[in-house]
């Protein structure tokens, strides 16, 4: 997996390898690695450049080419079936892709302790449910 992302989003901040290595708490050749796909990031160091380039992890491993919710208008995340870590974070602001995170999981624990049964091609839409109600959309 490359990290290309992280080298679009250094480059914006016109940071060099060093100076975000710095930022990071990695070396040089570490930032490196990562965009060059040599190596991937922990999920530490993701979180990190997820925070300090403003943007979900979900774009900085590729897996999305939105990088929070550009193209995407509240009310249309809204009227999705179901809510991602990266649509929590546009309908909450400032909200971090760490707490979205712990918001889904708080809500997976809550279906536990109702004793949900949620068929196993649903579960998205029952962690919606409980998100939905938490946060009133």
């Amino acid at each position: 997996m490359t990290f290309k992302n992280i080298k679009k989003e250094r480059l914006k901040l016109n940071l060099t390898q060093e100076q975000l290595a710095k930022k990071l708490k990695t070396s040089r050749s570490n930032v490196a690695n990562w965009e060059n796909g040599q190596n991937n990031p922990s999920i530490e160091i993701l979180f990190k450049c997820s925070e300090l380039f403003k943007c979900s992890i979900d774009y900085l491993t590729g897996h999305s080419e939105i990088k929070k919710g550009e193209n995407m208008k509240t009310e249309e995340i809204k009227a999705k079936d179901y809510l991602s870590a990266n649509d929590l974070m546009i309908l909450i602001p400032n909200l971090t892709y760490e707490n979205a995170i712990k918001y889904i999981n708080e809500a997976r624990e809550e279906m536990k302790k109702q004793n949900l049964f949620i068929p196993i091609t649903r579960p998205k839409l029952a962690l919606t449910k409980i998100i939905r109600k938490k946060f009133g959309f």
